[in-house]
């Protein structure tokens, strides 16, 4: 399985807090320039952020609910005044069909009254452009996804997860309008004969929005079919009734354990290999369709669909029945709200607060709709004592959420409460979490052992850390046995990660200097190395000095390209090591051929192993040596391709008594060095 955002593969774990609250600086942590070389390679993710999108969504299911009701109130008879004035959260539905009815004077404030199909506009085009809505977006999703399989790009599986993820999410904001736009389809309402009084006989039902329809006929189907009402039909079916069973289905398949520690601990640390790029199983296998809820309450979203249901089911059912709709949402939201003060659903406790008091706010605004079709006598529903209590619920439900989003907001970003995050994550802080030792330590190994293990995938298999797999093998196995007489949640994790462990190691084991096998040669390695190390640090130092002006990207650059120098074409040509060697050789200073040598700058030792006390100047050596080691490497070419037929050998004669035949001084070379008064030639190889 891929993995993400290897930005700390190279970086001790025990550096950073394994809290996810700044992975926005992680440039502090390495090298820029290695960031901005991989920065196009990496899948951009924004870390958990669940907490923003279920608080919106949380807000848009509230005013949703409130706007059904508010279509409801039109045969409860809620104050004219109040519909009107609060009839702008229809269109958090989409529903233009209920908001122009309303804002036309079309509706008149009558319970008992049905608007005429006729005063409206028509219901057919309405439905079409929804159907057609619908069916682009169905389109256009299935052939993204298709095209994505078909690319294969690199992080194709995180792709997909992420489209899975914007299903969810649109599917929880549009369930609710499409139920409204398909439960009219399929309204009917009694149609009486003007010539005589009704009797059941005489009484026809004919559609809500299209009264020249009769119900359950012909024509019904065939509208349907025209509008491709009954393809909208579908997709309604397919978000209320098996988008529902498969979420349970995912949510089940991953859930392993019934305890609610295990199951925050397990979370813990998948959001946390998640954060830190080590694994993707947090986002793969769609955790985020549970990740927000406590263990008695995973199936969160599928009781939020049921409860939607719920109140479509009770608009599409209010044309025929008055007392029971209202009856229904109102126990039902009443007993969610109940459950979930004695049993949390969300891990952060803020959202159990805000849940509670939307659920009875929207409780409270059926509840009156129920007496009202009860014809309860009570001075509070009397005018404008029932729009005095309306606007006092729903004002406590706006204060609520504002003060939320606030609270949210300020927790998020460190304002109030910096020490505990708002979103519960795995902490070397004991106090932060719920979680007990045995099971931060595992999870905390868990960690590091994922750590090395990907570093052990991204290198080379000559360099792969096999000393380090084999250490974190031996403490996972620790572990794990641990684990298991314990019964931790951990134990099927670390049981994971050993055997991921354990193939790598046998993978890379045969390949890596680090091995056992290749212990003895890196042992000797280590030990010559040894041996220079002094020179080598004090030489490196030497080169800081030199360098001090530099900037320390280029100083870094020049190293590595200098020790990649040496690796690729090794070191210069034999006649300028040997060269090299002689103008540091001591003798030079001692023997001289000629007068003009003794004044030559490469004749004077560059050190000198003499007792006396002075200090040779060794300002400009540095260029001296390289100046004359080029000279002689000129005058080495020349001398070899002039002597093509006799070996590549370079013959300098010097006679005992020097002479000067022609500019009046001996011809010599750097380098050249007489051993021997008696030796007419010295040879330089």
């Amino acid at each position: 399985m891929a993995l993400l955002n290897r930005r700390l593969k190279d970086r001790d774990i025990e550096r950073f807090p394994l809290v996810g609250e700044n992975d926005g600086n992680l440039s502090e942590y390495g090298d820029e320039t290695d960031l901005d070389t991989e920065a196009n390679e990496q899948f951009q993710h924004h870390g958990i952020s669940l907490w923003l999108s279920d608080s919106v969504l949380m807000l848009i299911e509230h005013i949703q609910i409130f706007a059904v009701f508010l279509v409801l109130s039109e045969k409860w008879s809620w104050p004219l005044d109040w519909i009107r004035e609060t009839s702008f959260v229809l269109l958090i539905n989409l529903d233009i069909w209920e908001f122009w009815k309303i804002n036309k004077d079309i509706y008149d404030g009558a319970s008992e009254a049905h608007v005429p199909s006729s005063n409206m506009f028509s219901y057919k085009t309405y439905l079409v452009i929804w159907t057609v809505f619908t069916f682009v977006f169905c389109t256009g999703f299935v052939a993204m996804y298709r095209y994505l399989i078909y690319k294969r790009p690199l992080y194709l599986l995180l792709y997909l997860t992420r489209m899975k993820r914007v299903l969810s999410v649109v599917a929880q904001v549009v369930c609710i309008p499409i139920g409204l736009v398909v439960v009219r389809l399929l309204q009917c309402r009694p149609e009486v004969t003007a010539s005589r009084a009704p009797s059941l006989e005489q009484m026809e039902k004919v559609l809500n929005v299209e009264n020249n329809i009769k119900c359950w006929s012909g024509s019904h189907l065939i509208y349907g079919l025209e509008t491709l009402g009954w393809f909208l039909l579908l997709i309604a079916a397919l978000l209320f009734l098996v988008y529902p069973v498969y979420l349970w289905r995912v949510t089940k398949g991953e859930v392993f354990t019934h305890s609610s520690t295990q199951h925050e601990g397990y979370l813990q640390l998948k959001e946390a290999e998640y954060l830190k790029g080590l694994d993707i199983v947090w986002a793969v296998e769609q955790f985020f369709l549970f990740s927000s809820y406590r263990r008695p309450w995973v199936y969160y979203q599928s009781v939020m669909y049921f409860l939607r249901f719920s109140v479509i089911f009770a608009y599409g059912i209010s044309l025929d029945y008055q007392v029971y709709p209202m009856a229904i949402v109102t126990i039902t939201m009443f007993l969610l709200a109940l459950l979930m003060m004695v049993v949390k659903p969300f891990r952060v406790n803020a959202f159990n607060v805000m849940k509670i008091v939307s659920l009875l706010c929207n409780s409270l605004n059926a509840l009156i709709g129920l007496l009202l079709e009860l014809e309860v006598e009570s001075a509070i529903l009397i005018y404008p004592n029932i729009k005095y209590a309306l606007l006092g619920i729903n004002s406590f439900a706006i204060l609520a959420f504002v003060v939320f989003f606030s609270f949210l907001v300020l927790r998020h970003y460190g304002v109030i409460r910096k020490k505990r995050p708002l979103w519960p994550a795995l902490s070397k802080d004991e106090k932060s979490q719920e979680l007990d030792s045995d099971t931060k330590r595992y999870l905390r190994a868990v960690l590091q052992g994922r750590q090395v293990l990907e570093r052990a995938l991204s290198t080379p298999p000559i360099f792969a850390p096999v000393h380090e797999l084999e250490r974190q093998i031996q403490i996972i196995n620790a572990y794990c046995r641990e684990a298991e007489v314990t019964g931790n949640q951990t134990f099927d994790t670390l049981w994971d990660l050993l055997d991921e462990l354990i193939e790598a190691h046998n993978v890379f084991n045969s390949q890596s200097l680090f091995s056992q096998s290749n212990k003895t040669t890196v042992q000797d390695t280590a030990n010559e190395l040894m041996k220079i190390m002094p020179a080598f640090r004090k030489r490196m130092d030497k080169r800081e000095y030199d360098f001090i002006l530099m900037n320390p990207v280029k100083r870094r650059m020049l190293l590595k390209l200098y020790a990649l120098g040496l690796f690729l074409n090794g070191r210069s040509t034999k006649a300028q090591e040997n060269v090299t060697k002689k103008l540091r050789f001591d003798k030079m200073a001692k023997r001289s051929v000629a007068y003009d040598w003794k004044g030559s700058s490469i004749g004077s030792p560059l050190y000198s192993n003499s007792d006396s006390a002075s200090v040779p100047n060794t300002a400009g050596t540095l260029d001296k040596l390289t100046d004359s080691v080029d000279d002689l490497l000129k005058h080495v070419d020349s001398v070899t391709n002039n002597n093509n037929d006799g070996p590549q050998i370079l013959v300098v004669q010097h006679e005992k008594n020097v002479s000067n035949s022609s500019d009046g001084s001996s011809i010599s070379l750097p380098g050249a060095v007489a051993y021997e008064e008696n030796n007419d030639i010295t040879q330089i190889v």
